[in-house]
């Protein structure tokens, strides 16, 4: 999941530790997922890392970028049935590039 703050008042303060650097397994055989990762944007729109660990003045014309580690599935996805994968994408759970992509359907 990736969010983005932004100061409505001015520059802030921001203090966080971040754990899951290194990318979760996915059950079964699925795959690996992602690890996390936090940037300062800058007002052109450039990312620069920042640390696991950190407390930051955050300038009011800059946002901060998270994204939170994610999980690699469950077994394999091209073995998922297509009836599932097609309720997914119907109820919005699942995009078509993903079933496409992903999980071999469409």
């Amino acid at each position: 999941m990736k969010v983005e703050f932004e100061s409505i008042v001015g520059d802030f303060q921001l203090g966080y530790i971040s754990h899951g650097q290194s990318p979760k397994k996915g059950v079964g055989s699925g795959l690996s997922g992602g690890a996390v990762s936090q940037f300062r944007k800058t007002p052109q729109g450039a990312l620069g890392p920042l640390p696991t660990c950190t407390q930051e003045i955050i300038k009011q014309d800059e946002n901060v970028v998270s994204i939170s580690c994610k999980g690699g599935g469950f077994e394999n996805r091209l073995e998922r049935d297509p009836s599932i994968v097609a309720n997914d994408v119907s109820t919005g759970l699942d995009s078509i590039v993903s079933a496409k992509s992903l999980r071999g359907c469409w």
